[in-house]
């Protein structure tokens, strides 16, 4: 097709790339809906803020890229853990970040497993931004995307893939970076894998009811990875179908194994001698920092 690179030709006849090892690389996954984030934290799906200046320096979240700023005193850190750890370690693999002005940042490292501290390899570096793998015995590995002291740099895309070549984009004839990649369209239960959030006003029937609990199984699209914790239980209310009242006193939670089945989690609502003989479970969360989460990420 008359393409000058590989990744040119590639892209030309519409094959496929290698797998991307990181989940959600395009930051079109934001379940939490915020479109700041300036604390420690999980912000978009999968990507934990782990450090950072005091003030107003985190995420930004745009259409088509995050905004990374910090402070004039530290560097800004943007998280993602690797699940299967083994998998990557001793592993020769390439990174690469297309940024938000065009260009684009990439380079190879044997990702190294700790023997004890921590263990840091450099993918890229420069005076304003940096991709870095991690790993130390309490968190196993993750990728890191830093932005230095006073700067701020738009990420569009990111990837973490086997070998010591890159297939997230390629340069056109004109020199321009062009994705090759593209978003995948289940990125969204892949993330829904380790995290569920609620919408407001959902109402879910009682599936047992108990002298002092009540279930409540919860459908989801995929299964989580593990037995969630609930974000913001508080906004959860128990109301009796009958009295069309909500019933205080109830202590909520997913126990142990609760998601083992794949298509669901239960939720118990837990009071002493509570007296229903019908419930419902009911959601009031109308977003932001009352968002009703469950929470089973890394």
């Amino acid at each position: 097709g008359g393409a000058s690179t590989p990744q040119g030709a590639i892209a030309a006849l519409g094959a496929g790339v290698r797998k991307n090892l990181l989940i959600n690389p395009f930051f079109k996954v934001n379940q939490r809906g915020n479109i700041t984030y300036t604390s420690n934290g999980y912000c978009v799906d999968n990507w934990e803020i782990t450090y950072k200046d005091t003030g107003n320096y985190g995420v930004t979240v745009h259409d088509d890229y995050i905004m990374l700023s910090a402070g004039q005193e530290r560097e800004t850190r943007v998280d993602q853990f690797i699940e299967d750890a083994d998998a990557v370690f001793g592993k020769t693999v390439t990174g690469s970040a297309l940024l938000e002005d065009g260009t684009l940042r990439t380079g190879s490292a044997v990702f190294q497993k700790s023997s004890g501290g921590y263990t840091t390899e450099t993918i890229y570096t420069d005076t304003t931004f940096s991709f870095l793998l991690r790993s130390a015995p309490s968190m196993n590995a993750l990728v890191r995307l830093v932005v230095k002291e006073g700067k701020s740099v738009g990420v569009r895309a990111v990837k973490l893939e086997f070998g010591n070549t890159q297939t997230l984009a390629y340069q056109d004839d004109s020199g321009a970076w062009q994705l090759l990649e593209q978003p995948d369209p289940l990125e969204v239960l892949k993330c829904q894998r380790y995290q569920f959030t609620f919408a407001n006003a959902m109402r879910i029937r009682a599936s047992r009811i108990a002298n002092s609990e009540i279930n409540f199984f919860i459908p989801l699209p995929t299964g989580l990875r593990t037995t969630p914790t609930i974000v913001n239980a508080q906004n959860l209310q128990v109301y009796s179908p009958t009295g069309r009242a909500a019933q205080t006193g109830f202590a909520f939670s997913c126990p142990s194994g609760s998601a083992a089945f794949g298509n669901g989690v239960t939720i118990v609502a837990t009071k002493s001698s509570h007296g229903l003989q019908d419930a419902f479970l009911y959601t009031n969360t109308p977003g932001g920092a009352n968002l009703i989460t469950l929470d089973a990420n890394l």
